[in-house]
This record gives structure tokens, sequence and C-alpha cells, in this order.
């Protein structure tokens, strides 16, 4: 049975790696929230985020971290350009229409990389130091990846509640016709929160690479999974969900490796399935609910 001083110890883990699971769920959250679609290139995101980071850090020397200056442009450009030319035709279509859609792109942007970079395993010498306060061991690396998540959910949060685009941003997920009657351009709207969307999670990908730093191309089916299980927990459509419903999951799931409920630590994918269907049978609307 674990002390007092391991379950704390896997408290604060759970914490740390649920801030930077919020801010990886961040971004399909804003785009449902806005959209009302799920984006399911997601995980795909996320993996061209972190092979930024690697090919950064091989080409140029650039530490993880210091990708988001690119990946975060490089993302929004990509965004603008999938939703001018690709999402704004099928806003309106039937569920059906954008699902296929966006298993299209998934596809295009898995293969394409596979296709460009290899199947192969791929990480980076990069490591930070364990601190120890009070026989609590917390990797530094976690802490460089929370405080990075946080600043930039905190950025989000600036955006959508003390800025004139914020609000706008807002209107249109509550109410498009009556945004657009009240002068707001609806589809640069929308345009600019598939952007956003996107660049926060290809600059969630950099950060992720601190934390676990191995990469592989189809990284992105496992981070879709958890992002998708942690937005419906937090409420499908709510970036503030998105960040309580990481900081449940990372709690839950390193207190039930710890505790030895989960027999093997590969097992952990599956407790964001199980929290996925309870969550659809008790409170299906999830925590906050669709709120931006």
């Amino acid at each position: 049975m674990a002390g007092a001083s391991a379950i704390l110890e896997a408290i604060i883990h759970g914490l740390l790696l649920g801030g930077l699971y919020g801010v990886l769920t961040l971004g399909l959250s804003l785009i449902f929230g806005v959209l009302g679609i799920i984006n399911l290139a997601h995980g795909s995101l996320i993996m061209l985020g972190a092979y930024t980071a690697y090919w950064m850090f091989v080409l140029a020397g650039f530490n993880p971290l210091l990708s988001l200056i690119v990946a975060f442009p490089l993302g929004f450009i990509m965004g603008v350009a999938m939703y001018r030319f690709i999402v704004s035709r099928v806003i309106d279509a039937p569920h059906l229409t954008w699902i296929l859609l966006f298993f299209g792109i998934m596809t295009f942007i898995d293969n394409t990389a596979l296709l460009a970079w290899g199947s192969e395993y791929r990480g980076i010498p990069f490591s930070l130091p364990t601190m120890e306060v009070g026989g609590i061991h917390v990797p530094m690396s976690y802490i460089v990846g929370f405080v990075s998540a946080m600043v930039m959910t905190a950025g989000l949060y600036v955006l959508l509640y003390k800025t004139r685009i914020g609000k706008a941003i807002r209107a249109v997920s509550q109410d498009r016709e009556a945004a657009a009657l009240m002068g707001i351009d609806v589809g640069k709207i929308m345009a600019m929160a598939f952007a956003l969307g996107t660049a926060i999670t290809m600059a969630g990908g950099c950060i992720l690479i601190v934390v676990s730093p191995t990469i592989y191309i189809g990284m992105g089916a496992h981070w879709m999974d958890l992002a998708f299980c942690i937005a419906v927990l937090g409420g499908l459509g709510s970036p503030t969900g998105a960040l309580i419903g990481g900081f449940i999951f990372g709690v839950l799931e390193t207190l039930s490796i710890r505790l030895g409920l989960l027999p093997e630590a590969v097992l952990a994918p599956a407790l964001a399935f199980v929290i996925l269907i309870l969550v659809l049978l008790i409170r299906p609307e999830g925590i906050m609910g669709r709120k931006v």
C-alpha cells in the first residue's frame, strides 16, 4: 500500500501533467465551441507540433520551448489555410460530411509525415533534473511543461475575455445569427477561432516533447483519444472545462498507477475511456457544459 508521501507525490505529478493535458485539449474545445465541429485531425496537429520542436532542435539547436515561436505562427497560418479552402465548405453540412473530411485531413497529414520522415521513433537529448522537496521528487520537466501550459492558457483567457476579438469569438459561439446582426463578420471570426485552435494545438506539441521527448508518426491517435475524453469530461466546447478535465484526469491517472489500481502503466489510456463512459452516463454535458 502506498504511503502518504507517495500519494502526495502522485497527486502533485498528476496536477502538473494535468496542466499539460489541459493545454493539449484547449484547441479541440475551442474549435468545437465556436464552429460546432470536432477536429479529428487534432492528434495529428499535436504530432506536427512535436516534430516542429524536434527539427528545430536538430537543425538549429533550439530549446524545445523556443520552438513555440515557430510552431504557433506556423499552426495559425495552417489553420487559416485549412479553414479558408476546406473547413468553410462544410460548416453547415451534415455531421457525417465533416467527420469524413477531418478523417481525410488526419490521414493526409499522417501519411505525408510518414513519407517525409519515416516510421522510426525519434527523440532529442534534452533532459532536466529532478527536484526533491521534503522527500517528494518532482521532475523539472513536469514543472517546465506545466508553467508553459499555464502561460499559454492564461494568454487564451486574456484574449477571450479581455479583448474585442475575444468578445466576438464568444458571441459567435453563442449565436451566429445574432452576432452577424450586431455587425460581426462571422466567417472571419470562425476562421480566427479555427486558426487559433490549430496554433495552440501545435504549440502544445512543442511543450509535450519537453515532458515526453520520444516521438513517432502514429502518436497523434493516442493524443486525439485522450484529448477527446478530457474535453468531454470538462465540457466539450469549454476551454476552461478542458483545463479542469486535464487536472482531474492527470490526478486519476497517476493515482491509479501508484496505488496499483491499474496492473500495468501501459493500460493507463484505458482509464480515459472509462471516464468517458461514466461522464456520458451521468453528466453528458461535462463539468462546465459547452461554454466558450
